[in-house]
């Protein structure tokens, strides 16, 4: 199940790209609103993938004990 998520995220990043790129030429809000879509579902799926959540999580634990 984890790999359908990740390659839904990344789905959602191609259909994203490629409305950032119609929107380009209309209206830079959309533009920029679709290009930060994109981004953020690429990071999601990488973060689903190597779980870099808790990664961040120990490393924040090991700085607050030290």
């Amino acid at each position: 199940m984890g790999w359908f998520t990740v390659f839904s995220y990344f789905a959602c990043s191609l259909a994203a790209f490629f409305a950032s790129r119609a929107a380009r030429d209309a209206e830079r809000r959309a533009f920029l609103f679709w290009s930060a879509i994109c981004l953020l579902m690429i990071f999601l799926g990488i973060n689903k993938q190597l779980d870099l959540q808790s990664l961040f999580t120990e490393v924040g634990r090991q700085i607050a004990r030290y």
